[in-house]
């Protein structure tokens, strides 16, 4: 590696059961609460509209579902209109209505209790629409079709909802804005109710977000300190919330410092030139050659493929087996097009295929993302495109191999990689970036987030918890029964042994008074080193207990065993709910669970009893294990 900054925390992953979405119904809730702000039966009326401020990948498209949901059911609105950054964005707002029912029967559409929404609607429309309660627009399209959301407000009540809100500027000095704010500001006056969604709080320069509240704040830019505009949300839900409801992954950074040469030019002369790594430039050299670091020939670009392929080869080995690499690259250099560049070296260092998705694809780009979604390749190869609202939770390595200067950017990107997908362990994702201050700076601000989330995490959620709790007859009898026919001795199972070393013991020991446990390990000692052989292997008694029961037995007489080590390692000798979870996930891992609870395994798992075996002996093992240390503690 060259200049590569490499992180130990990767792979902790960092145990905890269940992935907390109620911030949705509080989000839902407090609108509900002061309703008479953001909803009026009078077009533009209402005082003033929703807003939430939710960390990318959180959630917020089902969030803003749910007040949609229930604004619809209450019928105070008919009509919603999703505003949408990207194409690529509508199908997961499409999908994402399948997560959100209807109460009210009077309001379904063809008996469908689902939110039906438009994906397909033409900028040159002109009917009352009559099949869906809503419509994706992009909001390229939201100046052209402002005319028709007029006429249709004298038919239906509107509601507009603004996804990535931060995207439309709007100078309120100069009565001037970008296209997409003079729309959006332009929406207030036909519309019922308006929710804009943005994870994005900040916005570093004079121009303001139509229908946000503002406090004034100082931000640093690539220019230094300036000015800017900080939003009043009236709900919020971090990252650092995010992690401590587990549905927010902790993000590890890794820094690439390449060693560059350089030259300063004056007149078609060369009048001063050096060399050395990226991060200790002075910043106007730093930010003259930066775009060299990705020159093929420093190698970083295969440096940091190499890491991602690395890291992406070990998270698919523990279990998420369907862990993806997105590769963001800078825009094409005259006749270059980078994503050819990039997906060429993927194919030629690891004998892979990427995907790759640009705006230039057109329509094909939506199925392509759409596809890799539900697929199992390893690597997606983009620029923008997937930079934010794009929902792709496999995605675990991003590789910036492109220099971002705006936080709103950049934050979008390494956001793609946040949700978290397990049920019993806070994952970890990894960004690969160069070296430069102001990366290595916002990285920091995301890792200050990722310290107070942690924080936050409850210590007593778990799967099993709970003091007293006694196993039914079945599950004891058939613990007994395991328990009769394992012999385990410091975490290694010596049943096979068993049956001779009991037979030499009942020779030997009132000569030699030898231990048995001497004896199994001279049996496994003598075996592996091919001295003796094993004829006859005591076969295990047949078991008294369907296998039904055998499966409910393992998975509850595993868990007592870890509550069980839990308590003998602790120090106040209580069932600490973190370690219980840290153990459950090791030894799911080691089972070959991977993600899958019990009525997963036991529905799709073609051997669920081999499964749950191995979890069991893995408990016996850690238990075994937490017996030892608890003796050695007492000696």
């Amino acid at each position: 590696m060259r200049g590569h900054e490499k992180s130990d925390e990767l792979g902790q992953e960092i145990p905890l059961f269940g992935r907390d979405y109620s911030w949705q119904e509080r989000c839902r809730d407090t609108f509900i609460n002061h309703i008479g702000e953001h909803c009026s039966p009078t077009p533009g009326a209402f005082k003033h509209p929703f807003v939430m401020e939710v960390t990318p990948s959180g959630g917020k498209t089902v969030g803003s579902l749910k007040i949609a949901k229930h604004i619809i059911d209450e019928d105070l609105v008919d009509y919603v209109i999703w505003l949408s950054p990207r194409e690529s964005i509508k199908q997961g707002i499409e999908d994402d209505c399948k997560l959100v029912e209807l109460d009210n029967p009077a309001k379904r559409i063809w008996d469908d209790p689902h939110i039906r929404v438009d994906t397909s609607m033409r900028s040159d429309f002109n009917r009352v629409p009559e099949n869906h309660h809503g419509v994706i627009i992009n909001y390229q399209s939201l100046d052209r079709m402002l005319g028709y959301f007029k006429m249709l407000s004298a038919h239906k009540r509107l509601a507009f909802v603004f996804d990535e809100a931060h995207h439309g500027a709007y100078d309120e000095d100069k009565g001037a804005g970008n296209v997409w704010g003079e729309a959006m500001r332009q929406c207030a006056s036909i519309a019922h109710a308006i929710i804009c969604m943005t994870g994005t709080p900040v916005r570093p320069d004079n121009n303001r977000v139509p229908h946000f509240r503002y406090r004034q704040v100082t931000v640093d830019t690539p220019n230094g300190v300036a000015a800017g505009y900080e939003i009043i949300p009236d709900f919020s839900f971090s990252y650092a919330d995010g992690i401590a409801a587990g549905i927010a992954r902790k993000l590890i950074f890794e820094h690439f410092d390449p060693y560059i040469p350089w030259q300063k030019e004056r007149d078609g002369a060369v009048v001063e030139e050096g060399q050395g790594r990226l991060s200790t430039m002075k910043r106007g050299i730093a930010q003259r050659v930066k775009h060299k670091a990705f020159c093929p020939e420093q190698g970083i670009i295969d440096d940091m493929l190499q890491r991602a392929f690395e890291a992406n080869r070990d998270m698919r080995a523990k279990g998420d087996d369907d862990a993806a690499i997105l590769v963001i690259c800078s825009n094409n250099r005259g006749d270059r097009n980078t994503i050819d560049q990039v997906k060429a070296r993927i194919r030629k260092q690891f004998g892979e295929e990427p995907e790759s998705a640009e705006s230039a694809d057109g329509p094909d780009a939506k199925e392509t993302i759409r596809s890799f979604k539900r697929g199992n390749q390893r690597w997606i190869v983009a620029k923008k495109m997937i930079s934010e609202g794009t929902n792709l939770p496999r995605i675990r390595t991003i590789v910036l191999l492109t220099d971002i200067t705006s936080q709103l950017n950049w934050t979008q990107i390494v956001h793609r990689s946040t949700r978290n997908e397990a049920e019993d362990r806070l994952q970890d994702s990894l960004i690969l970036q160069i070296d430069l201050p102001n990366l290595r700076k916002w990285a920091t601000e995301i890792e200050e987030q990722i310290n107070v989330g942690i924080e936050k995490l409850p210590t007593g959620r778990g799967e099993g918890d709970g003091e007293g709790d006694e196993p039914e007859e079945v599950v004891r009898a058939l613990g007994a029964f395991l328990d009769e026919r394992e012999v385990m001795m410091e975490g290694d199972d010596y049943t096979r042994y068993d049956g001779p070393a009991t037979q030499l013991f009942r020779e030997l020991s009132p000569e030699t008074k030898q231990e048995k446990w001497h004896l199994l390990k001279t049996l496994r000692q003598g075996e592996e080193l091919g001295l003796i052989t094993l004829t006859e292997e005591a076969k295990p008694k047949p078991s008294p207990f369907t296998r039904e029961q055998q499966c409910d037995g393992h998975w509850k007489e595993a868990q007592r065993k870890m509550r069980r080590a839990v308590k003998l390692v602790s120090k106040d000798g209580k069932d600490n709910g973190r370690e219980y979870a840290y153990i459950f996930n090791r030894c799911k891992r080691e089972a070959g669970m991977a993600r899958m609870r019990y009525d997963e395994l036991m529905r799709t798992h073609k051997d669920p009893l081999l499964v749950l075996e191995k979890l069991h002996n893995a408990a016996t093992k850690v238990l075994a294990e937490a017996e030892r240390k608890s003796k050695g503690r007492a000696a």
